[in-house]
């Protein structure tokens, strides 16, 4: 089994796997929803990032340390650990993010200054009404909606602009739109969201918000998705090398997160297929469909 989605660390297992592996403990697991902006999941408890969630995303706990969790990604499988001060939250979220990045404020006013939080593209939140139905009224009619900011202790409220938000089941017509609208996000390994995103994060994050099922990592991606001929390439198709994927634009321009523009950029697919035969993951190994 690939080690990047085994719900297990050999002493606590997802009960999904009785029968299958050893375990000590199979548990159904808690899940939770991540109340910090960004979550690096790890390898171990210590460990290097291997992917990231945002604010709001779900993540299933099967094992508590002191410092850390062990557990898996609720959108996806992907297992790892996550720092225990990472934050967590009960409630389900009812919107989420639909620009790149969406300032929450303190108070529904953008000149009265006080705590302000940078939440990023597809960034899940919980919309808390006022408990006095006028002061929702007047919120709501101003063009703010006001979401919840779970803490240690109090729950506090934080503004985002409504424009700036769409339901939690919304879905994009067309991945490629969104790859566009996260144009210049810079790029970071291992990165999932309009803060920083890496090439396979940025092909998943396309496709899951337009609802359709991707893995997370290039070579899951592309043992996911029907092979096609470079001749057939159309809007919406992948691009692989060993290590790195690229989303088309049209028929020859590709776009893509990469450590060459240390952002996600649009370039001729011949340009680039030059450039990373030549100093990156050598020859493209690869052309699919989605």
């Amino acid at each position: 089994m690939d080690k990047r989605l085994l719900k297990s660390n050999g002493r606590v297992a997802h009960t999904s796997l009785r029968g299958q592996i050893e375990a000590q403990h199979f548990t159904d697991g808690e899940l939770i929803y991540l109340s910090s902006v960004v979550v690096d999941l790890l390898d171990a408890p210590d460990g290097a990032r291997q992917c990231q969630m945002v604010w709001g995303d779900g993540f299933v706990i099967l094992e508590k340390t002191k410092h850390a969790f062990f557990g898996f990604r609720e959108s996806d499988g992907y297992c790892g650990w996550i720092r225990a001060f990472a934050g967590q939250n009960t409630a389900q979220p009812t919107h989420r993010i639909n620009v790149p990045r969406a300032v929450a404020l303190e108070h529904p006013d953008v000149t009265n200054g006080g705590h302000e939080i940078i939440l990023p593209f597809g960034a899940r939140v919980e919309h808390w009404p006022h408990r006095n139905p006028e002061r929702e009224v007047m919120t709501r009619s101003s063009g703010w909606m006001q979401i919840k900011q779970p803490t240690i202790h109090i729950p506090m409220p934080l503004y985002v602009r409504e424009t700036q938000l769409v339901t939690a089941t919304h879905n994009w017509d067309d991945p490629v739109s969104v790859a566009e609208l996260l144009l210049h996000t810079p790029y970071i390994w291992g990165g999932d969201s309009g803060l920083g995103i890496d090439c396979s994060g940025l092909v998943q994050l396309c496709m899951h918000s337009c609802g359709r099922k991707c893995p997370r990592d290039s070579d899951m991606q592309a043992a996911a998705f029907s092979p096609i001929n470079r001749t057939e390439l159309r809007r919406g198709d992948l691009v692989f090398w060993k290590g790195h994927v690229g989303m088309m634009q049209d028929a020859e321009t590709l776009i893509h997160a990469n450590a060459y523009h240390m952002a996600v950029a649009s370039e001729p697919l011949d340009q680039a297929i030059a450039r990373i035969g030549k100093k990156e993951f050598g020859a493209v190994t690869g052309f699919a469909r989605p």
